[in-house]
């Protein structure tokens, strides 16, 4: 339901700032508000379903600004300003805001910027913006003409079209001045709601900072209720994996510094250990030399759990044989890989790795090749693995 009213204090969509929400009762009924637009200039329309009764046209009715949520909006959009001075007195004043979005449970502030920002100077911007709420700042706003406000130091957003009469917001640096604050107030051209001191925030946090391209920065951040409400959560999970660690939360660093280091020499122990089994393997797979003509010829099915031990085996199989064409075929990720070697004597003789494996891979569904003295290839046929292994003498007879 779509309800326009004479006059209203519902904060319509605007500048970044989301809409109000809340109810307008009337005599014989009562309509939840769920958002706030301005469709044309100087038209507020009310977006809403009916919760009881009816409300007819000319009826005067009472409205209810949802006042919880607009207090948290009213935050959020005042530390909006304060982060954009913040911003301006780190980077520079090319730290122009380009985009925002202001809502009860976060703000976002796009702003132009080449680089990401280093976690220190987050960390600089947090507590500058901290010391400027405890410094509980004023905060006021009012009417002037726009070259008035622009005498005045307020800052006007690039590309945003503005009349004769603006509003303009200020947010004083209170007690704090001197004390890592800002260097000046913010003041900027602004229609929304605000806090009427910087104390009211109560905390902020930032919770992200990414590039969205173009040179152009964002950052998301939480105050007052939504920054407790981070804030208890983290707690409760640094304390939650504290207690899976069993060590005092100002020991869980070095307990993760000291498992990612065992975790580490596991790792290069069980490398070793698998290095360890393939090589014995391999070495069963010198007794099955056979010969094609004269030359001498290993092919063999393997396990392994990636393509990349299939070419320690080759290495190590083409060092002991001396001279000989070896190929070898396993199932990676349920994938059939192939490898074949060719002695520098063979390759002389025409013998070519790269063509025996282009024979094996079509067999298996696939492609590849690679140079005379060694090559890789795969399919996706893996039923077909063991046809294509039986197949390898074959192929090696007719380079021959």
């Amino acid at each position: 339901m779509q309800v326009v009213l004479d006059r209203t204090p519902f904060y319509a969509e605007s500048g970044g700032q989301v809409g109000d929400t809340g109810s307008i009762s009337g005599p014989n009924g009562v309509i939840r508000i769920e958002d706030t637009q301005r469709p044309i200039p100087g038209v507020t329309v009310h977006y809403g379903t009916v919760e009881s009764g009816t409300i007819g046209v000319g009826e005067a009715v009472q409205t209810a600004v949802d006042a919880e949520r607009r207090a948290d909006i009213q935050r959020n959009h005042t530390a909006t300003h304060m982060l954009h001075r913040a911003l301006r007195d780190l980077l520079g004043e090319h730290a122009a805001q380009a985009g925002s979005l202001v809502a009860p449970d976060r703000l976002r502030f796009d702003f132009t910027h080449t680089k990401g920002l280093e976690p220190e100077q987050l960390r600089q911007v947090e507590a500058r913006l901290n010391a400027w709420v405890r410094a509980d700042g004023p905060v006021g706003w009012g009417e002037m003409s726009y070259q008035a406000a622009l005498d005045n130091g307020a800052i006007a957003l690039f590309g945003e079209k503005y009349g004769d009469q603006v509003r303009m917001v200020s947010v004083g640096r209170g007690d704090g001045t001197g004390a890592g604050v800002a260097s000046r107030d913010s003041k900027e051209l602004c229609g929304g709601t605000h806090v009427r001191r910087t104390g009211e925030i109560g905390m902020l946090r930032i919770v992200s900072e990414s590039s969205i391209g173009g040179g152009t920065r964002r950052v998301e951040a939480l105050t007052g209720r939504g920054a407790e409400q981070f804030v208890e959560q983290q707690a409760a999970a640094l304390h939650e994996i504290a207690g899976r660690l069993n060590v005092p939360v100002n020991q869980v660093n070095d307990r993760i510094e000291q498992l990612l280091g065992e975790t580490k020499q596991l790792q290069q122990e069980l490398e070793t250990l698998r290095g360890q089994q393939a090589r014995a393997s391999v070495a069963d797979l010198l007794n099955t030399v056979q010969h094609v003509g004269d030359v001498p010829l290993i092919v063999a099915e393997v396990t392994v759990d990636e393509a990349a031990r299939l070419r320690e085996m080759g290495d190590w199989l083409r060092d002991k044989v001396g001279s000989g064409v070896i190929v070898l075929g396993a199932l990676v990720n349920g994938n059939p890989q192939f490898l074949a070697m060719v002695t520098p004597d063979l390759t002389k003789r025409g013998y070519h790795a790269g063509n025996l494996v282009r024979g094996l891979a079509q067999i298996v569904g696939g492609g590849g090749g690679g140079r005379p003295e060694m090559a890789q290839a795969g399919g996706k046929d893996a039923a077909k693995l063991s046809e294509a292994i039986e197949r390898v003498a074959e192929l090696v007879a007719a380079q021959g």
